[in-house]
């Protein structure tokens, strides 16, 4: 299999798992998919937004901003703060 189909495919297990093709599912561990608050939280993340900042740019407070980045961390399997760019990659 492709490098490219494996990235696909991890990519899309954090959006939904009914997404990921079928040859694949046995070797991801089913995740329940990401919010899309979540999703705009670890993207404005990856981009080194501080929190403060994420929480103004989405109008919430800071700890919402860190309340949906630690459920997307779990949902995710993260460990840590660094942890889940190596797993949605």
């Amino acid at each position: 299999m492709a490098s490219k189909d494996l990235l696909a495919a991890l990519l899309a297990s954090t959006l939904s798992p009914e997404v990921i093709p079928h040859d694949l599912t046995y070797h991801t561990k089913q995740r329940p998919p990401l919010s899309t608050r979540q999703r705009e939280v670890l993207s404005l993340l990856a981009e080194g937004m501080m929190t403060s900042r994420i929480a103004e740019t989405l109008g919430i407070s800071e700890t919402a901003v860190s309340q949906h980045f630690a459920k997307a961390r779990k949902s995710l399997g993260a460990n840590t703060r660094w942890h889940w760019p190596c797993l949605v990659v």
